[in-house]
């Protein structure tokens, strides 16, 4: 059985995904590099998400971690984390631990009350 695929021609600009929120909250963090010239940034490095997709975990150079209810599209605040280096976040199946990977560390932390997704 052959397969095929179709893509759409030169001309057309169609979007296949339709954006429904945007969640804003990690603060910029700055870069310098030669000496003497600074750079800030402000973006997000590292998502995840609950299994339920009812939340989502964000990380970002800002040394935070975040938690977001994505039904009301807005951050979790208490539950925000600080970690330096941060490259990577992923949270378990059952969504009582995340994980955050950090230069050569892996950090867990457990949601004893609260689980993600709950």
């Amino acid at each position: 059985m052959a397969s095929s695929s179709t893509q759409p021609g030169a001309g057309e600009n169609k979007s296949i995904l339709t954006p429904v929120m945007t969640l804003d909250g990690h603060e910029p963090w700055k870069f310098s590099s030669p000496p003497g010239e600074h750079h800030e940034y402000k973006h997000v490095s590292c998502i995840s998400y609950s299994s339920d997709g009812k939340q989502m975990i964000s990380g970002s150079n800002d040394k935070t971690i975040r938690r977001w209810d994505l039904r009301e599209g807005k951050e979790i605040k208490e539950a925000r984390e600080v970690c330096d280096d941060l490259y990577a976040v992923g949270v378990s199946g059952d969504g009582r631990w995340v994980v955050t990977a950090a230069g050569r560390k892996l950090k867990l932390f457990l949601r004893k009350h609260q689980a993600l997704g709950l």
